[in-house]
């Protein structure tokens, strides 16, 4: 007998990122692959810049930074809110259920 668990996290709006940049006075559109590490330190996201590589949570996002040559801000806040969050939801119920 097995369990499933559905759990959704509600993404940033434009008005939280606004607020997120704002807060962390953050002005500018879009990151280089220079400035990520340092970008990703003021919004309070330094954590999540290992995963923006290939194999990682961000894949997808390094392959665009890779391509383009730059991300923008509000696109990479809104990953990190929900991969994040996501991350600590599963560490939570890894803990909660490891004793089953």
């Amino acid at each position: 007998m097995g369990f499933e668990i559905e759990v959704k996290i509600r993404p940033y709006n434009e008005k939280e990122v606004a607020q997120q940049k704002q807060k962390s006075e953050v002005s500018s559109e879009a990151v280089s692959k220079a400035g990520l590490e340092a970008l990703m330190k003021k919004l309070g996201y330094s954590d999540m810049t290992r995963e923006i590589c290939e194999g990682g949570l961000g894949e997808d996002l390094n392959r665009v930074l890779t391509k383009s040559g730059k991300l923008y801000v509000d696109e990479l806040m809104k990953w990190a809110h929900i991969e994040r969050n996501g991350l600590q939801i599963i560490n939570e119920l890894e803990r909660v259920f490891s004793e089953f």
